[in-house]
Order: C-alpha cells, then structure tokens, then sequence
C-alpha cells in the first residue's frame, strides 16, 4: 500500500518508492515470490521513470535512469533493463548538450621543448628508441604520488562520482569517489597524462624520423628483435609504421590496433597461458584484448 501510494502521489518521491521496493523484493525473494518481486520492482520503476519525465536535466535523468537499468538486472528483469538502456542512448545527445567547456592554457617555450626533444633521441637509434619508450611509458608510482598530491591541492574533486561520456553521450566508464575506486582514479590519471604527453611524443617521433632518417623497415626489423612479433604479421605492421610516417592516422590505427591484440596473445602463447574462451556454438573464441590485459601470466611479465 505504501509503495502504491508512492506510485499515485503528486511529489513523486521515487527515493522513498525505492526503499520500499528494494525491501519488499527482498523479502518476496526470501518467500520465493517472485511475480511479488516483479510486481513491486516495476511499480517503482513506473514511479521514477515519471520522475524522470518532469526532470529538466538529461544528465540527472541519465543517472537515475542507469540506476533503474541496474535494479532490474538485479531482479533478472531482462526486458525490462533493455527497454531503460533505450531511453539512456535516447538522452545521450540531449545529455551532451548540456556539458560545458572549461579550458585553461600553458605556455612552455620552444627551446625548452627542443632542448626536451633533443636529449631524448642523443645517441645512436636503438639508444634512442629505447630511451624514447621508457620515458614515455606510464609509471604507476608516480602517478599515485601525482593523484596524492591533486588530493592535497584540490580534495573536493575526488569526493564525488565521475562518469566518463563519449560523443553519443553514452557512459563509458564510471570512476567512484577516491576512497572508494583508487585504481579507477590511477588508470583515468593515466590515460589524461598520456592525452597530454602524446603531443611531445608526436614530436619526438617526428625529430627522430629527421635525424637517423627512419623509415618503417628500419623500425620493424627494430620491433622483430622481440620474440613475440610473428613472422606472418611483419607486413602488416610494416605496412601500419608506413601509414603512420605518411600522417595516414585512420589508416594506421585500423592496421596497427590489431596488431597490438596479436602481440598480446603471441605473449601469452609464449609464457604457456590460453587464448582461447567457449563459443556458445561449441567451438573456440579468442579472448578479448581486455581480458587479455587482465591475464595474472601477462600482469606478472608487463606489470
């Protein structure tokens, strides 16, 4: 009855509707009653979803929407969650529109950049090329320091929730408040440092290509020294470094992602680990390159 009146009141409390219902599925779980459980989980989606009728802000919409999404998964109300995940992609746009620029500009002088540039490519090319990846390559420890101190400097931006949007306006990734989610904070602080430092890396690469006059051969037979690059793709990857070093970025990225995932699993293939998931056909998948990513054999030998 209280949850009904919820359902039919004017304010449309949504938030005392939920607390209701969660309760009340839960206890129909424990009685094994589950068209109760259907009953109530859809009655107090009905409430929020008018809720989100009346709410000007797609983002906000966006939110409870996902929350409602998640509640009927919970309750293996599979429909139904698709039928929310509709209505997300629907306020995605409405919800981009709402967002707002903030921008802010640095100065640093072209002779310090030189200076940065030229010190990285001294010394013949594979001493370069070494120095060039080891500087450029994420470093946890100090990322950890750099997020610890921007918690010193700034500590009200790590209290809160962030979703991450492409540019449909769908969610991407979910990074919790700081106590809650430090690697979400580790993994979204790296990804924004290597937004930044690919500008100097571009440059870099560009300096390097000019001074030992680099073409792609001279960089994959450099690669094909490593033993996890295979013999069938070289090529490929050729082709790719070729692409990159014409500025043919698109072309470049749909070769060389690939390859990528190859080089992974040619890893995991090396240290005695599987590459393979069950098809629901019978048959063998290969894992994603995420899972990949996950595996403890490749964690142990990447970090």
């Amino acid at each position: 009855e209280r949850l009904d009146r919820f359902s039919k009141s004017p304010n449309y409390d949504f938030w005392a509707a939920e607390n209701a219902a969660i309760r009340l599925a839960d206890y129909y779980n424990t009685i094994n009653k589950k068209e109760d459980v259907k009953r109530v989980i859809l009655t107090y989606g009905e409430v929020l979803k008018t809720g989100v009728s009346i709410q000007p802000s797609a983002q906000v919409a966006i939110v409870w929407l996902t929350k409602l999404y998640r509640t009927y998964l919970h309750y293996n109300l599979k429909d139904e969650a698709n039928e929310v995940s509709i209505e997300i992609r629907k306020l995605g746009a409405k919800a981009n529109s709402e967002l707002k620029t903030i921008e802010a500009s640095v100065t640093i002088p072209t002779e310090k950049i030189e200076k940065f540039i030229n010190a990285l490519i001294d010394g013949d090319l594979k001493t370069a090329l070494l120095r060039i990846t080891v500087h450029y390559i994420p470093k946890k420890r100090e990322v950890i320091k750099q997020i610890e101190d921007l918690k010193k400097e700034a500590p009200v931006q790590f209290l809160f929730t962030r979703l991450i949007k492409d540019n449909s306006g769908r969610t991407i990734a979910t990074i919790g408040p700081l106590g809650e989610d430090f690697d979400g904070h580790v993994i979204s602080q790296i990804s924004q440092n290597m937004y930044y430092s690919s500008l100097f890396l571009r440059d870099t690469i560009a300096a390097l290509v000019n001074k030992f006059n680099v073409d792609a051969k001279t960089i994959t037979d450099y690669l094909y020294e490593s033993p996890i690059f295979g013999e069938d793709r070289k090529e490929l990857i050729e082709k790719g470094i070729e692409e990159y070093l014409n500025r043919d970025y698109v072309v470049a990225l749909h070769i060389l992602i690939l390859q990528i995932e190859a080089l992974i699993r040619n890893l995991i293939e090396k240290i005695g680990g599987s590459i393979f998931t069950q098809s629901k056909y019978g048959g063998f998948n290969y894992k994603t390159l995420d899972s990949m990513l996950w595996d403890e054999n490749v964690k142990k030998v990447l970090g």
